[in-house]
């Protein structure tokens, strides 16, 4: 699987902070369900930027 989330820096050029701060909890909150489903499933998660 690959994702990419732009979220945080797409929004985070706008200058607008309540719109970026909503945009990482956002994320964060993707990345952790993905994280734990590949913790259920035993798998391996590794992030490049």
């Amino acid at each position: 699987m690959c994702v990419n989330p732009p979220n945080v820096d797409m929004v985070g050029h706008t200058g607008d902070i309540d719109a970026t701060v909503v945009a990482c909890k956002a994320t964060n909150e993707a990345i952790k369900m993905i994280l734990d489903v590949i913790k259920q499933e035993r798998g391996i998660y590794v992030e490049t930027a």
